[in-house]
């Protein structure tokens, strides 16, 4: 289904399965001991995040990631088990302590989750948005017509702890920010 997935697909098994292998490619003890295990554990956030992953009206999990997920499994004849996790950060913690043997998930490239874990390249780069109700926007509005958010009288929604909520509480100090599940 992806072209890239080819491409990818080395890079996913070199760099992410960091906790499962040292770095001593070909011999890389993490994929032997999955194949040996017989499936691969992927760290996933359990909020369905569609295009990239969901459950479909069959109950079953679908999208970008489980089709890359799948790809992976394919090549190494290994089945997978997903593991969930309440947020993106978790997922990333799950690798660290080794209760995953990759990520797969719609993970931003923080320079705090770089610390703990190696990431591929990513396979789609996604920009963020604000949307601000037209209605309230000359509340904000500065005399050169730009909009400031970095005000005490903005409040901002983000999903709770992840990388939108701390981009947020980094450029819009002197805002609200309102984290929701």
């Amino acid at each position: 289904m992806f072209n890239m997935k080819k491409i990818i697909f080395f890079l996913l098994i070199i760099m992410t399965l960091n906790n499962a292998f040292g770095s001593d490619y070909p011999n890389l003890p993490g994929i032997k001991n999955i194949i040996d295990r017989g499936y691969i554990r992927a760290g996933i956030c359990e909020s369905d995040t569609p295009p990239f992953f969901y459950k479909d009206s069959n109950n079953e999990y679908q999208g970008m990631d489980i089709d890359l997920l799948k790809d992976i499994c394919q090549k190494l004849g290994v089945k997978y088990k997903l593991i969930f996790s309440p947020s993106f950060d978790k997922v990333v913690d799950n690798l660290v302590d080794n209760n995953a043997d990759i990520a797969i998930s719609n993970l931003s490239i923080t320079l705090e989750r770089a610390k703990k874990v190696y990431f591929t390249k990513p396979y789609i780069k996604l920009k963020m948005g604000l949307f601000i109700d037209h209605r309230f926007t000359e509340t904000f509005e500065n005399k050169d017509g730009s909009i400031n958010l970095n005000t005490g009288n903005v409040k901002i929604g983000v999903l709770s702890n992840s990388s939108y909520e701390f981009f947020a509480r980094q450029l819009f100090t002197k805002a609200t920010i309102i984290p929701f599940e």
